[in-house]
């Protein structure tokens, strides 16, 4: 078996790279969000200038990727010349917050490619000391870092929760019986108590204006609920999605569910569609209605009932360990983002610095609570 040799050019340059990407996806495992339709949306929205790479096996094209060349001084450590992995490396443009970052990787071909990529992007792309990976699973972060043993910066880390519907649908189980007998109760309460109040309706939207108008329609109450740090208020992330919803290319991976309260809306998912896989994205359920009342609870049973009735494969809730997650799913993994540092000198007296800085604030923080206790 030949080596895998990985080729890299400007994005702006290369004219085949939306058939050669769809090509790929065809024969690939990945998300939406190495799908071709967010990753061109990105590119014509947010993007100025990237690379696109092709790994061959061969004459054969097993991979591609989009990568960002920055120049960055981290806070508290030395400046570096970074590769960011389908993401920009500036907060702002990254607010939309691709999970499960990766290579396009052709079926069968996954483990030679993230264990090589390292290596085969310093032959591609000269001049970096490190690799951003974006939010990926943790052990893909492994494979990558196996034969190149860079330094590991983790940024942020978080469980990631799901329903396994083929499961269910092999034990003939529906949803609702396979949650909890707490959980249940509260969907059920909810329902009971909303019918009470007047009509209970359930809607779920996938033409692109009729998702465009419900995107719009969640954000004001996205902002109450998640304040300065809703993407709702950075203009690059509502462009980016309102440029998605209307893509041609997009078509049917974008979808509102919605619950209706006598023709007002109580509760909305904002989810993506792809590969007979559902992905909640996000959302807002109406705080005003009685405590006892989990109207997003309610909705996201019902989608998940859908979907399962549909025949597909799985309800993702993505990353963040949030109460309503743990009730409603399974942790089925680990995600992180980090930053894999060549190991010179510099970034080997930076990581110890900022271990030792951890040490210090973890016995000051302990002490703390000590004294508090």
């Amino acid at each position: 078996m030949s080596a895998l040799v990985y080729q890299a050019q400007p994005v702006s340059l290369d004219k085949n790279m939306a058939i050669d990407w769809k090509a790929l996806t065809q024969t690939a495992a990945g998300s939406p969000f190495t799908a071709w339709p967010w990753v061109s949306t990105w590119l014509n929205t947010l993007v100025d200038a990237a690379w696109v790479v092709r790994v061959y096996q061969g004459s054969l094209l097993v991979a591609m990727t989009v990568l960002i060349q920055r120049r960055h001084r981290h806070r508290g450590g030395f400046p570096a010349r970074s590769l960011h992995l389908n993401h920009s490396g500036d907060d702002a443009l990254d607010q939309i917050w691709p999970e499960y970052n990766g290579f396009v990787v052709r079926s069968g071909h996954e483990a030679e490619v993230y264990q090589t990529c390292l290596l085969g992007l310093k032959k591609a792309l000269p001049n970096w000391d490190e690799f951003c990976t974006g939010v990926m699973r943790d052990e893909r972060v492994v494979a990558i870092n196996q034969q190149a043993n860079f330094l590991v910066h983790t940024l942020w880390e978080a469980p990631t929760y799901s329903v396994d519907l083929t499961r269910l649908r092999l034990q003939g189980q529906n949803y609702l019986d396979s949650l909890s007998r707490s959980t249940r109760y509260q969907i059920r309460q909810s329902r009971r108590k909303l019918e009470g109040l007047g009509h209970l309706t359930f809607t779920t939207d996938t033409e692109s204006e009729a998702v465009l108008n419900g995107f719009k329609r969640i954000g004001p109450f996205h902002e109450q609920d998640w304040g300065k740090q809703s993407g709702y208020l950075n203009p690059h992330f509502t462009r980016f999605h309102h440029a998605l919803i209307l893509s041609p290319e997009a078509k049917g991976l974008t979808r509102i569910h919605t619950a209706w309260l006598n023709e007002k809306p109580i509760a909305s998912l904002y989810n993506l569609r792809f590969c007979k896989r559902d992905y909640f994205y996000l959302g807002f359920a109406d705080r005003t209605l009685d405590k006892a009342i989990r109207p997003g609870l309610m909705l996201h049973a019902w989608q998940i009932q859908q979907a399962l009735d549909e025949g597909h494969l799985e309800y993702d809730f993505m990353g963040g360990d949030m109460q309503y997650k743990r009730q409603l799913a399974e942790c089925t993994g680990q995600l992180v983002s980090v930053r894999l540092k060549q190991p010179c000198l510099k970034f080997q007296v930076e990581q110890t610095l900022r271990q030792t800085l951890q040490r210090v604030l973890a016995i000051r923080e302990a002490w703390r609570e000590r004294a508090s206790a």
